[in-house]
């Protein structure tokens, strides 16, 4: 999943870059998604090996629970192993 630069028509936060659908924020690339009232978010952290991945059954956005189980994960990490 390396740089590709901004998609076209997509203006992302300063701080965020787009990788064909991935979004960088900080070390972590991470995807949402959601249909017919489910969601999904998946992040990960390839430098220090550290990936999640939230499913739900509701309509909410579930962003803020994997971003607080991907900066958990990672808080005792570093670079290259995992814990």
């Amino acid at each position: 999943l390396g740089p590709v630069g901004l998609f076209t028509g997509y203006l992302p936060p300063v701080f965020w870059q787009v990788r064909l659908g991935w979004q960088a924020r900080g070390d972590a690339l991470w995807h949402n998604g959601g249909t017919g009232g489910y969601c999904s978010f998946v992040g990960l952290d390839r430098r220090r090996g550290v990936a999640v991945a939230v499913l739900a059954n509701a309509a909410r956005s579930v962003d803020a629970v994997g971003f607080k189980l991907l900066g958990r994960l990672t808080a005792g990490t570093t670079q290259g192993k995992g814990t």
